[in-house]
């Protein structure tokens, strides 16, 4: 079925993959890793609980190619699949995949030559979202970026230009790097790629990486995927708050967290609105207002924050009157003349505009689109 392994000198890497009930999608996944033109592979397979006839598809697997290597578990989620999955990886590099998406045949090989050409850790790379009905889209490393190929140095910005693009499964790593730092996935929370991601290259601050915009991964955008998922669980969707919190922790271990910390909490906050702010109860607003003011008091923050992203028109809790004269909306604040509107700032998608008595006055476009 597969490609034995070529001889030993060629980079080990170990592919992790958590497989949960994906048995209408597992066979194109498993295919496009075990025809890797790079064929130097542990493929770690963890079965997280499966009952769809997925442990069988992967047992298969493991008959027929000894690279791959089959570890069930109990349910525990994606965080805890992939934890198991690092605790058993000896490759020299990581690359992720989830189990209902698949990867180009090149894709490692692609990844191991450019990390080698440019003598880095890390690497970014583009990829290609489908959905059900066949519609793609070509999504590249961060889009607030002038130019993407090329190697950069990590500053905070380059963190901050990662906001959308925290995905491990669009990034090649360094083993060592993250055990190193002693990383792991949070168990039983969602967004945990943000905390990851965003420790893993706090941790390499004036290092460099590379970005290319070649697309080598394919995701699949289906219903039952986790970020649907998360749409309907509005207590999953408070993970938020312990994802900042986390964050927070892990980069104030650094020398460097007095340069990171705003950017975490404005990160952690922009990534989370599209997902968490929009479906929380109002009661589930009060509890993570007052417990967002605590996490800046608690890690010395500039509150002044609060009032220049989202986070603070979102959670602020108002009373009935206030919207007679200032209303705020999920992309806009207006002031008012008793529910009229004088003066409104809003954005969207990168931009921002002002306008007067309803009409624009001045748009702005700070970023480029995704």
């Amino acid at each position: 079925m597969g490609n034995e392994p070529s001889n030993s000198i060629e980079t080990p890497v170990s592919v992790i993959i958590p497989v949960y009930n994906v048995a209408a999608y597992l066979r194109e996944c498993m295919e496009s890793i075990v025809h890797q033109t790079h064929a130097n592979l542990q493929i770690l397979c963890v079965d997280d609980g499966s009952t769809d006839g997925s442990a069988e598809i992967l047992q298969e697997y493991a008959a027929e190619d000894k690279r791959v290597i089959v570890i069930r578990q109990e349910n525990a989620g994606l965080s805890a699949a992939r934890n198991t999955a690092l605790d058993h990886a000896h490759g020299e590099w990581l690359f992720f995949v989830d189990s209902d998406d698949w990867v180009e045949l090149h894709a490692i090989e692609h990844c191991l030559a450019q990390a080698k050409q440019h003598g880095v850790d890390f690497l970014a790379y583009g990829y290609r979202t489908v959905t059900e009905k066949g519609e793609v889209r070509d999504i590249l490393p961060p889009a607030r970026l002038e130019h993407i190929t090329g190697t950069y140095v990590v500053t905070p910005e380059l963190l901050h230009a990662f906001v959308r693009k925290n995905t491990v499964w669009s990034k090649f790593i360094k083993r060592e790097r993250v055990e190193k730092q002693g990383l792991r996935f949070p168990d039983g929370l969602w967004f945990e790629d943000m905390l990851f991601s965003q420790t893993l290259m706090a941790g390499m601050l004036g290092e460099r990486i590379y970005l290319t915009d070649t697309v080598l991964y394919n995701y699949r955008k289906r219903p039952a995927s986790i970020l649907a998922h998360s749409q309907a669980k509005a207590d999953k969707n408070m993970d938020f708050l312990p994802i900042l919190r986390g964050t927070l922790q892990n980069l104030s271990k650094l020398p460097t967290f007095g340069e990171l910390r705003e950017y975490a909490v404005w990160d952690t906050a922009a990534m989370c609105e599209e997902w968490a702010y929009p479906r929380l109860t109002p009661q589930q607003l009060t509890v993570a207002y007052a417990e967002v003011n605590k996490i800046v008091r608690e890690f010395g923050l500039n509150k002044g924050l609060l009032h220049r992203m989202r986070l603070w028109s979102t959670l602020k809790p108002r009373s009935k009157w206030s919207k007679l004269f200032l209303r705020t909306t999920r992309y806009r604040v207006s002031l008012r003349l008793f529910g009229l509107p004088l003066l409104s700032y809003s954005w969207q998608h990168g931009k921002k505009s002002i306008s007067i008595l309803g009409i624009p006055v001045h748009t702005r476009t700070c970023i480029k689109p995704d």
